[in-house]
């Protein structure tokens, strides 16, 4: 049945490629559930999957589950972004609240009819708590608020932001 989850068990998951080949996908996303929370660095079992999912054919590698943002590569020129962190956290640990939107575009040339992905793009956000920026939750694009201090209702959360933002893009080298 569709959709379904694969807990990471190479035989499932190679199933799914040879399932999504035989449908002729125009391209395979691979997102895995996978490493240590709270590290900002992927680890050696990302990494080794990471490799076989792209020897698999994923044209893409989305990973989550750490709470945290971790570093990006490419393997083979696949790009590999180990880890999001969270779209919304109200957890209080050192940088749950950093997340990273990744936009994906794939083009379709009409006259030629070939169909290619382009580099991802990505983008920090935060999430704010309630009454920091504003009453509830909110998910914001870090770009557009490193110079608004004064609309946020808690500075301290607004350098929590910043020191946060800092600290992420030096760990895991990431470039926005």
């Amino acid at each position: 049945k569709w959709p379904m989850v694969n807990n990471m068990k190479e035989d499932d998951v190679h199933e799914a490629f040879v399932r999504a080949k035989e449908q002729d996908a125009e391209f395979i996303i691979a997102i895995p559930h996978w490493g240590v929370e709270y590290q900002l660095r992927h680890s050696s079992q990302q990494e080794r999957w990471a490799n076989w999912l792209v020897d698999e054919g994923a044209d893409v590698v989305v990973g989550g589950h750490p709470h945290v943002v971790q570093d990006t590569t490419h393997i083979n020129g696949v790009p590999v972004i180990y880890s999001m962190g969270n779209a919304v956290s109200n957890m209080s640990a050192t940088n749950t609240r950093l997340e990273l939107m990744v936009t994906l575009r794939f083009v379709h040339n009409p006259v030629t009819h070939e169909k290619t992905m382009l580099e991802p793009e990505l983008q920090f956000m935060w999430c704010t708590l309630p009454g920091m920026l504003r009453d509830t939750y909110s998910t914001i694009l870090l770009k557009d608020w490193t110079t608004r201090e004064s609309e946020w209702s808690n500075h301290e959360d607004f350098e929590n932001m910043l020191q946060t933002y800092r600290r992420v893009k030096s760990a895991t080298g990431i470039e926005d």
